[in-house]
């Protein structure tokens, strides 16, 4: 019984756990339990490695500079939405963003393309299917987007979801609500003209909420940053970084 990862990498940057009690792991490292896996690896509930998640070469080797994931989604259907800084996986072209099978073959029924010119710090699906995208970048697949994008199943663009200018600066966290409204946080002053510091509430269509009142929002210190949104089963929101005051109150 019990959980035995016995030796690890350098980092772990996001847990996803399935259905099925098995653990998905992404980050920095290239070693699990001796074993040579580039940036994710799918744990048995017990902490051995499932050599049944076929990663092949992973997301190495290390052609185009450091390379990392910072994030795993997964879908109802049981495939592997992984973003992060990266150029290939498995010998294979993608460009910050990559669909899995179940297996941990890629899915090539998505299609990004051209990808992201910037990574991806954040990703989650709707109840629709819709793949929302936050992150550093500026382009997806030849089109402008700031930061942050929706996706159909298939990695098109959907068109229906519009964030005009978007953030001034890069986004990390987006949490969904219940009514599929967007809570976005990270290193912004202003989200589409509107002054919005560092966290934000959009529509489902991506227009920024003015019924989520933030006041002058995120402050404090030199460098305030909102990292993770969460939202708790009561529809409370948590909201944790670096700031030591949300709208005048320590």
């Amino acid at each position: 019984g019990g959980f035995n990862s016995n030796s690890g990498g350098i980092s772990i940057n996001d847990i996803a756990v399935q259905n099925d009690g098995k653990i998905i792991v992404g980050g920095s490292f290239d070693v699990y339990n001796g074993n040579l896996l580039n940036n994710i690896a799918r744990l048995n509930p017990d902490g051995s490695l499932d050599q049944s998640f076929l990663t092949g070469l992973g997301f190495g080797p290390d052609n185009y500079g450091p390379r990392v994931v910072n994030t795993i989604c997964l879908q109802t259907d049981g495939k592997i939405i992984v973003g992060g800084n990266f150029m290939e996986y498995n010998g294979i072209p993608t460009f910050n963003i990559v669909r899995l099978n179940p297996d941990g073959i890629v899915d090539q029924n998505f299609s990004s393309g051209s990808g992201f010119d910037g990574y991806i710090n954040t990703l989650s699906v709707n109840t629709a299917g819709k793949i929302i995208v936050g992150g550093a970048f500026s382009i997806y697949n030849g089109n402008s987007t700031n930061c942050v994008i929706q996706l159909n199943d298939d990695g098109t663009i959907d068109s229906g979801f519009n964030i005009g200018f978007g953030p001034d600066g890069i986004v990390k966290t987006i949490a969904i609500q219940s009514n599929g409204s967007l809570l976005v946080g990270g290193d912004f002053a202003n989200f589409n003209g509107t002054s919005r510091n560092k966290i934000t509430r959009l529509s489902p269509t991506g227009t920024n909420d003015p019924s989520f009142n933030i006041g002058s929002g995120i402050s404090g210190i030199s460098f305030p940053t909102v990292n993770r949104i969460v939202i708790q089963p009561d529809g409370i929101i948590g909201v944790a970084g670096q700031f030591s005051n949300y709208n005048g109150t320590s």
